[in-house]
Order: C-alpha cells, then structure tokens, then sequence
C-alpha cells in the first residue's frame, strides 16, 4: 500500500477488511510537487518484502488534472516496479460500473472547488451526479478528524429517490464502519474509495472472498 504521509485512514481500513490469504505491506509517500517521484521511489523501497500489486491510497478526483497525474504515476510505477496497481480514483469507478451503478449521489470531505473537479470527472465517465456534499474539511490532515455524526449528515443530505448508488470519495475520511448500517437504511449500496481499492485489488488477483462487514460491493 503507498499511502499519503498526512493519511491516517487508508492503513486502518484496510486492515479491517484483510483476508488472511493476503498480507498488507505499506509505505509512505510526501505529497508535494514531487509526489511521483516521491511514490516510485516509495514503492522500491517495498519491494523486497515481495509485493505483488499495490493499492495507492490517494484520490486524485479534487485535483486540477488529478487523473492525468494519476496516470502518470501509474505510469512509473510500472516501468520503476513490474507490479499492478490499483488507484483510489479508478476503483471507484470500477465499482459502480460493476453494481450497474450510474444516477449516483457523492458525499466528500472537500470544499466547493473540489466538488466541481469531483463532479466535471463522475459525469464525464458517465455517471448522472444527482447531489453532492462535501465536509469543507479545513486540511487534508483534518479530514480524519470529520465525527460519524458529520458524515452520517451528509450523506443524508445526498440521499434522494431514484439514486443507484451512494458513494463517498477520498481516502481519508473514515467510513468503512458505516457502510453496512447507511446500505441497510438507504436500501442501495454505498461506495467508498477505501472499499473500493481493496475490492479492486482483490477481485484482479483473481481473490473472490467476501469482506464481512464492507458492504454489497464486497458481500
């Protein structure tokens, strides 16, 4: 796992939901303008404890041309490692596509300018972005800091008949333990970027084991 080192979020999420087959390795990474080289570099120094793929637990949606760094990253990581990798940003993606998910309401941890990225990028992948509601967070190290009861208002806010799908992007913002009770109250599934990287990861590793506890996509 190469994760953001303001991140507090990715590693215990994902821990949560290890199957035993699997083993997690993780490094950090600065995100500054350096930030591909910062992962590539990152990611070799992993190497010898013989990873297999990596899951990059950083969603570049909110960026200025954050799909594109996203690819060029991907990108390095290749040519400098050999190994598959699984963004945050793409296994959204993915998993909505997977659950015939498209009229979809977003829930975020980020302010206005990062939800019009958030929302030009869902639509042009074909998504209809019903709503959208962002924290406004102040940092991108307060994003961990959002109360359940926040995150539980926002995604009420987003909530509206005729959704296919509730989805929350950014890796930061805790929410896997709410999955199951927001699915069984709003009767659809619910998408996370965390959930969604590690059913990305497992599923290309041709590892078809439910993850107790993390929702539709991963039953």
């Amino acid at each position: 796992m190469l994760v953001p080192d303001f991140n507090s979020v990715v590693e215990p999420e994902l821990a949560d939901m290890r199957i035993p087959e699997v083993s997690h390795q993780t490094t950090r990474f600065a995100l500054d303008a350096n930030v591909l080289e910062n992962m590539a570099s990152a990611a070799e120094r992993l190497l010898p404890s013989g990873v297999e793929s990596w899951i990059v637990g950083l969603a570049t949606d909110p960026f200025a041309n954050g799909l594109a760094l996203l690819d060029q990253g991907v990108a390095r990581l290749h040519e400098r490692t050999g190994r598959p990798v699984t963004t945050a940003s793409y296994a959204v993606h993915e998993a909505l596509a997977h659950l015939s998910s498209h009229r979809i309401g977003l829930v975020t941890p980020f302010d206005d300018s990062g939800n019009q990225l958030i929302r030009q990028i869902y639509e042009e992948r074909g998504f209809d972005v019903a709503s959208i509601f962002g924290l406004n967070r102040p940092g991108l190290d307060q994003i961990a800091n959002a109360t359940d009861e926040e995150t539980l208002a926002a995604f009420e806010e987003v909530n509206e008949r005729g959704l296919d799908a509730l989805v929350q992007v950014g890796t930061g913002l805790p929410t896997l333990h709410l999955i199951e009770a927001l699915e069984e109250k709003y009767d659809r599934p619910v998408v996370t970027s965390n959930q969604a990287s590690y059913w990305h990861a497992l599923r290309s590793a041709g590892i078809e084991e439910s993850v107790p506890g993390a929702g539709r996509l991963l039953g």
